[in-house]
């Protein structure tokens, strides 16, 4: 098993300025964009954009990379700094299992090849209508 990264620095933003702390060094470098060149200071927003829209595609393909930049934007346009998405619907295999014991006998031998398709043995379907009995 891979050794998990130590966290070599951390980062604070307080009243727009931007302090880094390094592990093992005393004094922490700020940086307050104020101190920077007019042209610099009017380039940061984009390019933090740039990088904060190219984070939320990191790893994706095409479409799915798409997805997550519009949907990073449409949070910001929103005020949101993060995109917050519903959980996906969760069925456990027990409630699978209960739903089809619960079928009539007709609708159980035509979803018995469905459910076997999806992971559900005969033996588990056997076992829940043992502990049912």
């Amino acid at each position: 098993m891979a050794e998990k990264k130590k966290r070599v620095m951390t980062k604070k933003i307080e009243n727009g300025i931007l302090e880094i702390t390094i592990v093992g060094v005393k004094k922490p470098i700020v940086a307050d964009p104020k101190k920077l060149p007019e042209n610099v200071q009017e380039m940061l927003p984009v390019i933090a954009l740039s990088h904060i829209l190219g984070d939320a595609a990191a790893g994706k393909r095409a479409t799915e990379a798409f997805e997550k930049i519009k949907d990073k934007w449409e949070a910001m346009l929103a005020g949101n700094m993060t995109v917050r998405r519903a959980k996906a619907p969760t069925i456990k295999h027990s409630e699978i299992i209960q739903n089809y014991l619960a079928l009539a006998p007709k609708d159980k031998k035509n979803a018995l090849p469905l459910l076997v398709a999806l992971g559900v043995t005969e033996e588990d379907i056997k076992a829940a209508e043992e502990a049912l009995a």
